[in-house]
């Protein structure tokens, strides 16, 4: 399915985790206390019972799978008390694409069930991707992110002027809600949204310049120390976003 470039509440099926995997374009998903960036062959694990919204500024092509939350943790490969972000291999993804298909799986089915005891167990085994941001909170921290993502790049003392506050003041109100400093906090906002133009265009070259950076070569050396590895290792390829739903 295609997922519109619009906000919206994810639906909440009481008792069923989410497994939403990015097959063109990228997601980003997020709650009260973090953004998760889901770059195309990322697929992000959303708990039962966490309230969750889907923001992209293109359409987005997902596959998306429900499993029904276990007492006894057998279908739970990831915490359950946030979403988290993996890495699908080529099989996993096909698996995904397979079981999509498949759908609705019947419990009762041997087919099924081994279906969905090989998926969680290449989850479970899927590398875990580092691509949250903390947010926030209080009108303050709402407004920096709104200023943040809107001109990536943006100094902070710019930032703090245009939101008449001093820089020590949104310094400490940064550090206090995310544990990250004014800084680094910004650098990674910036990182992450360059995901975007470089998964639609697979050019460094855009990507730097869509978050601010004056050059391919310091964007790349942001992009390392953010993300431990080069743009071009990071395994994405150009998957440009649908362009109609």
């Amino acid at each position: 399915m295609t997922h519109p470039a619009e906000r919206a509440q994810i639906a909440i099926e009481p008792g069923w985790n989410q497994m939403i995997h990015a097959a063109a374009g990228v997601l980003t998903v997020l709650t009260a206390a973090a953004r998760w960036t889901v770059p195309v062959g990322r697929a992000v694990w959303i708990p039962a019972g966490i309230p969750v919204e889907i923001d992209n500024a293109r359409p987005v092509r997902v596959r998306i799978v429900y499993l029904q939350r276990n007492p006894a943790a057998v279908a739970e490969p990831f915490p359950a008390d946030r979403p988290t972000v993996v890495s699908l291999s080529p099989f996993a993804r096909e698996l995904l694409a397979h079981v999509v298909r498949q759908a609705p799986l019947k419990p009762g089915d041997p087919l099924h069930s081994a279906l969905v005891t090989v998926l969680v167990d290449q989850l479970r085994s899927a590398p875990v991707e580092s691509l949250e941001l903390p947010l926030p909170t209080g009108e303050l921290g709402r407004l920096l992110v709104v200023l943040a993502f809107r001109s990536p790049g943006t100094p902070a003392a710019t930032l703090a002027r245009d939101m008449s506050v001093a820089v020590r003041t949104l310094e400490r109100h940064v550090w206090r809600d995310t544990g990250l400093t004014l800084g680094l906090w910004l650098r990674r906002a910036r990182i992450l949204t360059s995901l975007e133009t470089l998964t639609n265009t697979g050019s460094v070259t855009r990507a730097a310049a869509a978050c601010g950076y004056a050059t391919p070569s310091a964007y790349i050396v942001a992009f390392s120390r953010e993300l431990g590895t080069t743009p071009a290792r990071f395994g994405l390829r150009p998957g440009p976003a649908p362009t109609s739903p």
